[in-house]
């Protein structure tokens, strides 16, 4: 009895010290680990592909509006002008900036003062706040994390079981088990080594009652001669591993670019809509001005009833048209704030401020030439980047493919040695091991699959190459695209800015000779019209040049993304230092 219940406490042993094993370390410990690993790694990968790296995390924390209220001092280091007195305190809402608040909360509509939103406010939010921004993010982590594993391989790979069974046979009984404990490494040359230690042990508990322990120590070694050998087969995987990780590094790169485009471009034009909406608004008061005059005029018997009419006309068309600007200005801000992330019941507006700076601080001349663009856009370009490496890759993978005809023939060798006599645990002999050299050969006679697998490769590095060809005539075409775009709107906002003083001119000449009587009331409404016409035009036009700007800008690939996602580009003369060092 007391042999059973000692060769049951030993097994249970056994599978206790495994288990204890097994659960040291807690989920939450591998992730945090796999995150460390993660960023140190991307780390290294941005200074060299970047030169700098920026702090990157993958956890999903959306900005709220109570958060831009909050970063008053964090955007430009003095009180943010944007954010409407008040923002921010306690509405008794409960809506606070606690970082704790589930994203339910934390996305919820802002329903203190309106809080006004500048560009850089606008492309925080949406940066925390988009879902593909998030995903183009996690991709990243997801490529490096792979990274993390294919490296992993090529180190040393330890292992190790425990084995425990109780046993009851023709009328004996009896309790076994082993531990073994095992090394593995792989080769650059394509090879690999295995180390191995094992224990058993054998214990008969009724008959003869004994026991005995034996170990051994065995190791391999595996190298081919052919087929496999060699750093460029070999490293194949992890090669691909590392250059993935960096296109998809360059590839969030210029999303961040084209994502900043995307939502600056949403922005000017929400503003433009609103600024529509004031000209209507102004347009429609002078117009009730116009109208309230003629009928003053009509009343003296100096204007004839049908110029009234034509005024009230003109007064309701101007209503009708302030009641569809103000609409449309609804629905573009709604969806705009879908953009960044919020509730389309958020109480927000947008900065007018940011017109008036684009008035003041665009209209710079670029001396570049297309051609000079273009040698830009094919040194700067990330995707373009990409697409040239991935021909480097295509070409690595035809060779790597050609291994694949050659005969596996591989080297291998071994050693095995155990302990002297059943209970020496210890006392190893290796002159009684056994010792091998010798070759494994496999012979090519069934080549389809390799053949089919060459020949793509071939397919594969001539699509390469032409889409490599591809991207550099798009990028061509996208940079002389921009110039044109960026010509034809720096002209015409030139054009609107003198067509809106002409305009006003002639809406106060028109004015002075219809209270002569050298003018008629029609007269008075094409003039103002025409006024309103002129300033919506001033402003397409003014938002036109900013876009075709920072698309050009895009175009090149020098777009400069800050750590709050705001866009610029660099100044005429860093552009001409960066070409002068091409």
């Amino acid at each position: 009895m007391h042999n059973r219940q000692s060769a049951l406490t030993w097994c249970v042993g056994l599978v206790v010290t495994g288990l204890i094993i097994i659960s040291c370390s807690s989920p939450e410990a591998y992730k945090q680990s796999a995150d460390e690993e993660v960023g140190e790694l991307l780390r290294h990968k941005q200074k060299s592909a970047f030169g700098s790296a920026e702090p990157f995390s993958v956890e999903w924390k959306p900005a709220s509006l109570v958060e831009v209220a909050g970063r008053a001092e964090d955007f430009d280091g003095s009180e943010n002008p944007a954010i409407s007195e008040g923002a921010g305190e306690d509405d008794g809402s409960g809506a606070t900036g606690d970082p704790a608040l589930a994203d339910e909360d934390r996305l919820v509509a802002w329903d203190g003062p309106t809080i006004t939103l500048n560009l850089r406010d606008a492309l925080f939010l949406a940066n925390h706040n988009s879902w593909d921004y998030q995903s183009r993010k996690e991709d990243v982590y997801l490529s490096a994390l792979s990274l993390t594993l294919e490296r992993h391989r090529w180190d040393f790979i330890p292992s190790a079981s425990i084995e425990g069974a109780y046993t009851l046979q023709d009328g004996e009984e009896f309790t076994s088990g082993g531990t073994s404990l095992g090394l593995t490494k792989l080769l650059s040359t394509g090879g690999s080594i295995g180390l191995s230690l094992g224990t058993n042990f054998l214990r008969f508990i009724t008959g003869e009652s004994n026991q005995s322990f034996v170990s051994a120590i065995g190791a391999t070694i595996t190298q081919p001669l052919l087929r496999g050998a060699g750093r460029t087969v070999a490293l194949e995987a992890l090669t691909q591993a590392e250059r993935n990780t960096v296109y998809e590094l360059r590839d969030f790169r210029r999303f961040q670019q084209t994502f900043a485009v995307s939502v600056a471009s949403s922005f000017f034009r929400v503003l433009q809509q609103k600024d529509t909406v004031a000209n209507e608004v102004a347009n429609y008061k002078s117009l009730q001005v116009a109208r309230a005059r003629a009928e003053a005029m009509a009343d003296a018997g100096r204007l004839p009833e049908f110029e009234v009419d034509q005024a009230r006309q003109d007064e309701l068309r101007a209503r009708d048209r302030w009641i569809s600007s103000v609409q449309g200005y609804e629905q573009s801000l709604d969806n705009f704030k879908i953009t960044l992330g919020l509730r389309t019941d958020a109480n927000i507006e947008l900065d007018s401020q940011e017109l008036e700076l684009l008035s003041r601080e665009l209209m710079e001349s670029i001396s570049l030439t297309e051609a000079e663009a273009c040698q830009l856009a094919y040194h700067n370009r990330l995707d373009y980047l990409n697409t040239t490496d991935e021909v480097g890759d295509a070409q690595r993978k035809v060779e790597v493919a050609k291994d694949g005809f050659l005969a596996q023939l591989d080297l291998v060798g071994g050693a095995d040695f155990g302990s002297d006599g059943p209970n020496n645990l210890f006392n190893l002999v290796p002159g009684d091991g056994t010792y091998s050299i010798g070759f494994d050969l496999d012979l090519p006679l069934d080549l389809k699959a390799e053949r089919n697998i060459y020949r793509q490769s071939l397919i594969t590095l001539e699509r390469t190459r032409r889409r490599l060809q591809e991207d550099s005539d798009r990028i061509q075409l996208d940079i002389r695209d921009s110039f044109r775009n960026l010509d034809s709107a720096s002209q015409s906002y030139e054009i609107q800015k003198q067509s809106v003083t002409l305009a006003s001119r002639r809406v106060e000449s028109t004015e002075l000779l219809l209270q002569k009587g050298d003018a008629t009331t029609r007269d008075l409404l094409e003039s103002q019209s025409a006024f309103l016409e002129a300033k919506n035009a001033a402003t397409r036009a003014l938002i036109a040049y900013r876009l075709a700007r920072q698309d050009l800008y895009s175009d090149m690939g020098i777009l400069e993304i800050d750590a709050f996602g705001m866009l610029g580009w660099p100044s005429e003369a860093e552009v001409n230092e960066r070409l002068q060092g091409l």
